[in-house]
C-alpha cells in the first residue's frame, strides 16, 4: 500500500545540455505532423483529450520523457497513439542540427532521424510491453499478480526502462519528516528553477509556482531538499533558466526571484534607496536592503508576547528571533510572517531579544534591531490612604492611595442611592523610585471628587499597570453627616500685614473641599465689602480682590459646611501703599517661574518674591526675579 502520492514531472523542452542550431522548415507541415499522418495517428483537438494519460513531448532535439498529463502550452498539436498514449508536437516546424550527432549535420539528414524517431517511437508505445514502464517511470503504479510484486499486489518495475540520460531529469530518492530529497541530473548551466504544482487534472486551480532555484555545483547529480508542508500530491518540474527573461525588462527570472521570491517584477520599480531594479542588477546591489524600527522597551504580560515591527523599507522573506543570545550564527530563519512572537521562558524579569529581518536572497545580508522586555504577570497591588476610615462624613472625597509599581491608567466606579457613574478618570500625582532595585516602587494616584449619597456607597478603583495587567479594589463607604464645623485656618496674610496695593487675596485651608468659604473686609471709613471664595479639592481656598482701604482693615473669613455648620477667623491687615506692583505671569505648569514688576524708590527698596531676591533691570525701578519656586501642582502662590 502506498503512504504517499508523490510524482515527478519532467518537461524536456529548453532542457537539453548541448548546444543547437535552429533551422526553419520548408515545409508547412513539421516533420512530427508528416510522420503521425503516414501512421495514421489521428489529431486530438484539446478539449478531447482525457485528464490524465501518457503524453511524449517531441522536440526538435528529439522527444523527453513521458508526462502524466498534456504539454501546458496549448498550441501544441497532439496526436493519439491509443486510448490513453498521445505524441505531443513541440518542434514548432524547426528541426535541429546537433553538430555532436556525426552523420547527421545536414537538415535533410536530420529530417530523416528525425522522422525514423517519430516512427520508432510509435512502434514502441503500441504494445503493452511498453505501456506498463512508462506509467511505472511516472510513479503510477498499476497492479501486478502477486507472485511478480513481491506479495505487496503493486510494483513499479523501474528496472524495465532505460532512462535517457543524456538529458536533465529530476529523481526523488527520499521522503522524510516532511521533507523530500530530490537529485538534478545533468544540470550543465548556471542556475534552474525548480516548479511545482498539486493538480495536473486542473492546472489552472493550482499553477506552477517556484519551489525554489538551483546552481548547480554537480553537473552530474545535483542534490536539493524542498519541504513538502504536508501537501499529499506534489509535482515537479525543472527549467534552465539561464538567460531567462520572461517579460523582456533587462532583468532576468532567476534574479527577480533570488531576491523577490516572484518572477512579476518591473526594471524600472526602485528600491528602497531610489534606485530601479535594473540599476541594482547591473551593478550587483541587493535591491531589497530590510529597513524596519521597533520600540526599544516593551512591558509584556504573556510568556510569548507579539513583537509589533514597522517595516520601512524592503519586503522581508525571512525572520529570526534570539532571546538573551547575542550570537546571529545561532539564528533559525523561517519565513516572515506578521506574527512576530518572543518566547520568554524564565519568568518575570528583563529580557534582551534581537530580531533579524532578511529578503528572499540566500545571500542577502539580514537587518537585526534588539528590544528590551519586561516580563510581568502581576496585577499591581492598591493601598488606600484617604479616606482613613469607611465612615465618611463628606458628600464629595478625593480618594488617594498608592500602587506597587508604575501605572499606565487609573479609573474609578461610584454606585449609590443617587444612581451609578462608570469609567470616571483618576490621575497620577507621583512616584518612588528605588535605586536599590532600580525601579518605580510606588506610583501614587487619586481619583477626584467622588460624590457620594446617604447611607452605603460603592466604589471601585481600577488600575493598569504598564504590561497591562488590571487590578480592581473595591470599597464600601458609609456617608454619616457631620455637624462638628469645619476646620479653617488662614495662610496668607498674616494678622497685622501691611499690603501695597489696591486689592490682595486670601489664601486659607479647610478640612474639605465640598465647604464654601468667603471673606468681609471693613476698612477704616467703615465700608464693608463681602467677597466669595474657590475651595479645591485639596482643601485649599482663595479668596481674591478683595478691596483693600488705606490705614487698618479688619478681614474676617467664614467656612460653612452644608450641613450649616460654620467657623471662622477675623484679622487685621493695613493698607500701605508703596507702589510695589507685580506683572501677570506667562508661565504655567512649571515648578519655578520668572516674577516681573516695578516699585517706586528702587534706590530704597528691596524685592522678595518666595524669598528669592529680585534685580533691577533698569533705573525705572523694574525688577525681575527668576527661578521663583512654586507649588509642582495646583494653585501657584506668589
Amino acid at each position: 500500500m502506498k503512504t504517499f502520492k508523490w510524482m515527478v514531472l519532467v518537461l524536456g523542452l529548453g532542457l537539453f545540455a548541448r548546444p543547437v542550431i535552429l533551422h526553419a522548415q520548408s515545409a508547412p507541415d513539421s516533420i512530427v505532423a508528416v510522420t503521425a499522418a503516414n501512421q495514421g495517428l489521428s489529431q486530438v483537438a484539446r478539449e478531447d483529450l482525457p485528464l490524465t494519460g501518457t503524453f511524449w513531448l517531441i522536440t526538435s532535439n528529439g522527444y523527453s520523457l513521458p508526462m502524466p498529463c498534456a504539454p501546458l502550452d496549448q498550441t501544441l498539436p497532439i496526436y493519439a497513439v491509443s486510448d490513453t498514449v498521445f505524441i505531443a508536437d513541440g518542434t514548432g516546424g524547426l528541426v535541429a542540427l546537433n553538430l555532436h550527432r556525426a552523420g547527421y549535420d545536414t537538415v535533410a539528414g536530420v529530417l530523416a532521424a528525425q522522422a525514423n524517431d517519430v516512427v520508432a517511437l510509435v512502434n514502441q508505445i503500441a504494445t503493452t510491453q511498453m505501456l506498463r514502464p512508462i506509467m511505472r517511470a511516472m510513479g503510477m503504479d498499476t497492479p501486478m499478480d502477486e507472485e511478480t510484486s513481491g506479495g505487496s499486489g503493486f510494483n513499479n518495475g523501474l528496472a524495465g526502462y532505460t532512462w535517457d540520460t543524456n538529458q536533465l531529469w529530476l529523481e526523488i530518492t527520499n521522503i522524510s519528516n516532511d521533507t523530500a530529497f530530490v537529485n538534478l541530473h545533468n544540470a550543465t548551466n548556471q542556475v534552474y528553477a525548480i516548479w511545482s504544482t498539486t493538480n495536473l487534472v486542473t492546472p489552472m486551480l493550482t499553477p506552477w509556482q517556484v519551489e525554489t532555484e538551483l546552481w548547480p555545483g554537480d553537473t552530474n547529480c545535483q542534490p536539493f531538499t524542498l519541504q513538502t508542508l504536508g501537501r499529499q500530491n506534489l509535482f515537479l518540474r525543472a527549467e534552465d533558466w539561464t538567460g531567462v527573461d520572461s517579460d523582456g525588462d533587462g532583468v532576468p527570472d532567476w534574479w527577480a526571484w533570488n531576491y523577490f521570491g516572484v518572477v512579476s517584477v518591473n526594471a524600472t520599480n526602485y528600491d528602497a534607496f531610489g534606485n530601479t531594479l535594473l540599476y541594482d542588477y547591473q551593478n550587483s546591489v541587493d535591491p531589497s536592503p530590510i529597513v524596519f524600527s521597533i520600540r526599544p522597551i516593551q512591558y509584556v504580560n504573556t510568556t510569548t508576547p507579539a513583537l509589533p515591527l514597522t517595516i520601512l523599507g524592503g519586503t522581508p522573506f525571512y525572520m529570526a528571533v534570539l532571546v538573551n543570545d547575542y550570537n546571529t550564527d545561532d539564528a533559525v530563519w523561517v519565513p516572515y510572517n506578521t506574527n512576530l512572537t518572543a518566547s520568554l521562558s524564565g519568568g518575570d524579569g528583563n529580557y534582551d531579544v534581537q530580531i533579524g529581518l532578511r529578503s528572499h536572497a540566500t545571500d542577502s545580508t539580514p537587518t537585526w534591531r534588539q528590544v528590551s522586555l519586561i516580563l510581568d504577570t502581576v496585577a499591581p497591588v492598591l493601598t488606600i490612604t484617604n479616606p482613613s476610615s469607611l465612615i465618611v462624613s463628606n458628600t464629595i472625597i478625593n480618594l488617594q492611595g498608592f500602587a506597587n509599581e508604575t501605572l499606565s491608567a487609573v479609573s474609578f466606579d461610584v454606585s449609590n442611592a443617587g444612581g451609578t457613574v462608570t469609567n470616571q478618570a483618576g490621575y497620577l500625582t507621583g512616584s518612588y523610585l528605588d535605586y536599590n532595585v532600580g525601579a518605580y516602587t510606588t506610583n501614587y494616584f487619586t481619583c477626584p471628587n467622588a460624590t457620594l449619597a446617604g447611607g452605603s456607597n460603592s466604589i471601585t478603583i481600577h488600575a493598569t499597570d504598564l504590561a497591562g495587567n488590571t487590578t480592581s479594589l473595591n470599597l464600601a463607604l458609609n456617608y454619616v453627616a457631620d455637624t462638628s464645623p469645619p476646620t479653617l485656618n488662614v495662610i496668607s496674610p498674616v494678622a497685622g500685614q501691611p499690603i501695597t496695593g489696591s486689592s490682595f487675596t486670601v489664601q486659607a485651608l479647610v478640612n474639605h473641599p465640598a465647604a464654601s468659604i468667603s471673606a468681609t473686609i471693613v476698612d477704616a471709613a467703615g465700608n464693608t465689602n463681602t467677597v466669595s471664595g474657590l475651595v479645591e479639592n485639596n482643601g485649599q481656598a482663595w479668596i481674591k480682590n478683595l478691596p483693600l482701604g488705606a490705614s487698618n482693615n479688619t478681614v474676617t473669613v467664614t467656612a460653612v459646611f452644608a450641613s450649616g455648620e460654620t467657623n471662622a477667623q477675623t484679622f487685621s491687615v493695613i493698607g500701605n501703599d508703596i507702589g510695589l506692583v507685580v506683572n501677570p505671569l506667562t508661565q504655567f505648569n512649571q515648578s519655578k517661574v520668572t516674577v516681573t514688576g516695578s516699585v517706586v524708590d528702587p534706590d530704597n527698596d528691596c524685592v522678595f518674591v518666595n524669598g528669592i531676591k529680585a534685580s533691577y533691570i533698569d533705573d525705572l525701578g523694574d525688577w525681575e526675579a527668576d527661578n521663583v519656586p512654586v507649588s509642582p501642582s495646583g494653585t501657584a502662590a506668589i
